[in-house]
């Protein structure tokens, strides 16, 4: 556990939903990780998204409490704990603060099932604070923002006939190069990670692949990271057994379905035809050779 004291920096005044005065304490402190720098454009293309919440404020809310107003009257307080450049970001970006204020009151109506008027807020341009803002206790886990998924495709190839490789196509818009990318390949699983974009992808493959014969390539330009995985081959005593129990079958089938003529006279006799059935086994296996790092056995 730590122990964090938040800084005063803006006070900012809004409502219930019963129409009684509530005030957010915004402070600073240097234990709370600092928010990810974007540009007022891109965090418009952001919100605009269809994944706005991949954009996320590190921020720590305490408890409510009850200070008086200038006038005297009760009033309830929450402080709301952030990084001093993003108290920075919030003064000089409009639809920075908008956005900061909508969640910090959103997380305070789950948090503590308060009742707000989201949006109905004043900065209060004469005062920092009402109240002293408190200690907070928070977990070492709430300092570290959650990873981030990326965008991805997995397929099949071809697309038709008997399947030889998966391709994967990871999307990492935040990624300068290869260099940032922890990649391990399982039997059939993908792990991504780049901790300093904080992405991270943990993925089951739906089909067993050839570890040795993986490769991954980053395009800096597009920002995407492909890999192409051989699908692995059927051992040969699979193929064998495979091979034989669709003999067997066929035999079955074809036993169970035949018409044999009988005579009275003389001895029942039957007379029929066995076609055989053979499992083809795919003689080329010439891949790449992989440049990723794989894991035999597939863990947590």
């Amino acid at each position: 556990m730590y122990l964090q004291f938040g800084v005063a920096g803006i006070c900012v005044k809004a409502r219930a939903t019963s129409g009684e005065k509530v005030f957010l304490n915004l402070c600073t402190s240097e234990f709370i990780p600092q928010t990810k720098d974007v540009s007022e454009i891109d965090l418009a293309k952001i919100l605009n998204s269809e994944d706005p919440s991949s954009f996320r404020v590190p921020m720590s809310l305490g408890e409510g409490r009850f200070e008086k107003d200038k006038s005297g009257k009760q009033c309830q307080v929450f402080d709301i704990a952030i990084h001093p450049k993003t108290l920075q970001k919030l003064e000089d970006c409009e639809l920075f603060r908008q956005f900061l204020l909508t969640a910090s009151m959103e997380g305070i109506q789950n948090k503590y099932n308060a009742k707000l008027q989201i949006g109905d807020v004043t900065i209060l341009s004469k005062r920092k604070s009402l109240g002293t803002p408190k200690s907070q206790r928070i977990r070492a886990n709430d300092l570290k923002p959650r990873p981030k998924v990326p965008k991805y495709k997995i397929r099949g190839e071809p697309a038709k006939g008997k399947l030889l490789k998966m391709v994967a196509e990871l999307n990492l818009p935040d990624v300068s190069s290869a260099e940032e990318l922890t990649l391990d390949v399982g039997e059939d699983r993908i792990l991504m990670q780049a901790h300093k974009t904080n992405y991270k992808l943990d993925v089951y493959l739906p089909h067993l692949i050839d570890q040795d014969k993986v490769s991954a390539q980053f395009n800096k330009d597009s920002k995407i990271l492909l890999l192409n995985m051989p699908v692995k081959r059927v051992s040969t005593v699979q193929e064998i057994a495979t091979r034989e129990f669709a003999e067997y079958e066929l035999k079955r089938s074809l036993v169970s379905h035949i018409e044999i003529p009988v005579k009275v006279s003389s001895p029942t006799t039957g007379i029929f035809k066995r076609s055989s059935s053979r499992v083809a086994g795919d003689q080329n296996n010439r891949h790449p050779t992989i440049s990723v790092s794989r894991n035999r056995t597939a863990t947590d």
